[in-house]
């Protein structure tokens, strides 16, 4: 058993920090809301410390500049994608306006064109009526005048 400082919170009843009981150490110190046993197995921790050593794999610096180029490609690529879809929605609106603008104009077309059949029907009923008019009166012109008019003569 290797016994640890007490810079680390013992809760006990709690889960144990699985990250301290391989490695020795917790990035989250006294924040960690899991128990840090004062007592390790010392069979637990993958990476013994030891005098001069480090308790922590180091990387090298190309490691983190392959990482920050990731990020920044990932970056551009999210951005990109983002473009895209407004760029996708922008031209999907337009269309539907477009459709819009175009159901609007076969309506206005519709509509004249109803517009246009009820005047020729109405014209019509008026023709008619006018004609029918005309006869009365020239029956009752020609009756004034002293012509006798009998069903045959087409007035």
């Amino acid at each position: 058993m290797m016994v640890e400082s007490s810079e680390y919170p013992v809760r006990p009843g709690t889960k144990d920090c699985q990250f301290y009981l391989r490695t020795g150490r917790c990035g989250y110190g006294e924040n960690c809301c899991y128990n840090h046993p004062k007592e390790i197995p010392t069979g637990k921790i993958n990476m013994p410390k030891c005098k001069g050593q480090k308790r922590y794999r180091t990387e090298s610096r190309q490691g983190q500049v392959q990482v920050q180029r990731r990020g920044q490609e990932d970056i551009e690529k999210q951005s990109t994608e983002a473009e895209d879809i407004l760029q996708g929605e922008k031209l999907r609106e337009m269309q539907e306006n477009d459709n819009d603008q175009q159901k609007l104009v076969e309506q206005r077309e519709r509509d004249i064109e109803r517009q246009r059949r009820e005047a020729r029907l109405s014209l019509e009923q008026i023709k008619q009526t006018v004609h029918f008019d005309e006869a009365i009166r020239i029956r009752e012109i020609l009756t004034e005048l002293g012509f006798i008019i009998t069903e045959g003569d087409g007035l």
